[in-house]
């Protein structure tokens, strides 16, 4: 707008110079930006004008590229067009179409949004049927490839597929791909372990530091098991089970509960049920360990793959636990949160997987910027830039 005004005060000064009356003036300084055409002073008079007609002749040609320029950027920030992928850069990839994706791009965008940064997240979603319409109107891209994605250009790059070996398969794309200097930060989801430590050799020596394999479970496990009071008790040893585990004191008493007696590992003060075991029965061994720890609190992280059973068990359990007047605290792993009494989800200890490693993996790509580790000028005017763009954006 600065630069419109600017041409448009230019002309009408350069026109009224040449004798046009005020009113006409501006009629001729404003079809410059239309027409540009004859409603302009003689041509006789044009050429002892001096400076007037330099200004008359100079913003005829700069004003329709300025309209341009500003119709263009009104349809950008109204959301009609969309600038072209090769202007992508320092921006956030987000390969996978699952829950935990999604979360993770609506977390991003939120606190982007808080934040008042002005940043691009692109989901690659090669599925054109999937349902990505309420991330696109937050303002998310979705392109088919990590190639059109830029993931090389990318400030972070979070492949979160449910495939583990689709997704060790983008991370070779995108280590293959990315520049050497300011290369994005790699945060790849790989399940099965034996899978994710394989992966890790093929990982440059030069970037271990920047690519990060994990189990999205296990670091949510990670994640709660600060909320361990005294004992411990596990119900469900997978990654989730696991992680909790590993994040427990060495002096913690747990007591594990799951149906593969093979994936319990041997550790001190540590006792175990084992096989196919209906609810009733874990109740009563979970009572039972509850019981002989007299004052102690026992903590019960509730960690099965079945978000039902679960809630089931934690409903069953807390009413137990209150006949009882046992000292015992509730945490309950689901994917999602489920509707109902805030009270009650927070009685019941309920931690959603995708919220606990949306919130995490979000503030991370937030903290990547691309040029954190580069020096001089540009990377102070793409800084600059983009907060002049942040600011325009949520004036």
């Amino acid at each position: 707008m600065v630069l419109v005004g600017g041409t448009f005060v230019v002309s009408a000064v350069g026109n009224h110079a040449l004798g046009l009356d005020a009113p006409m003036a501006a009629f001729a300084a404003l079809q410059t930006f239309t027409l540009g055409l004859d409603v302009a002073p003689a041509a006789d008079r044009m050429a002892n004008g001096g400076w007037a007609t330099a200004a008359v002749v100079g913003t005829r040609f700069v004003a329709p590229l300025i309209a341009a320029e500003s119709v263009l950027f009104g349809a950008l920030m109204l959301g009609a067009i969309r600038r072209p992928n090769l202007f992508l850069d320092d921006h956030v990839v987000i390969v996978g179409s699952g829950e935990i994706a999604h979360a993770v791009a609506e977390t991003l965008l939120h606190q982007a949004h808080e934040a008042r940064e002005h940043l691009e997240v692109v989901l690659v979603e090669p599925d054109e049927d999937a349902n990505v319409e309420g991330l696109v109107e937050q303002g998310a891209w979705v392109v088919p490839t990590l190639h059109e994605a830029r993931a090389g250009r990318a400030r972070a790059v979070l492949i979160l597929a449910s495939d583990d070996v689709a997704n060790v398969a983008a991370m070779l794309d995108v280590l293959g791909h990315c520049e050497p200097r300011g290369a994005p930060w790699l945060h790849v989801q790989i399940h099965d372990e034996r899978l994710r430590r394989s992966a890790s050799g093929l990982v440059p020596e030069a970037r271990q530091g920047e690519v990060h394999l994990f189990d999205v479970y296990d670091d949510a496990g990670c994640g709660v098991a600060s909320r361990c009071l005294g004992r411990g008790v596990i119900v469900g040893f997978g990654s989730m089970g696991r992680g909790v585990l590993r994040h427990l004191g060495p002096g913690t008493e747990v007591f594990i509960v799951d149906r593969d007696v093979g994936r319990v590992p041997a550790r001190p003060l540590t006792r175990s049920l084992a096989g196919e075991l209906g609810d009733a029965h874990v109740a009563q061994a979970i009572e039972a360990f509850v019981r002989e720890g007299g004052a102690s609190t026992t903590t019960v992280f509730l960690c099965t793959t079945n978000d039902i059973r679960n809630l089931d068990l934690a409903l069953r359990l807390e009413a137990d636990f209150q006949a009882i007047g046992a000292p015992v605290r509730l945490v309950t792993r689901m994917l999602k949160p489920p509707l109902g009494s805030p009270e009650l989800i927070a009685r019941l200890g309920v931690n959603s997987v995708t919220a606990v490693v949306a919130a995490r993996f979000a503030n991370l790509a937030l903290r990547g910027a691309r040029y954190r580790s580069s020096g001089g000028v540009w990377p102070a005017v793409v800084r600059f830039l983009r907060r002049v763009s942040a600011f325009i954006g949520t004036a």
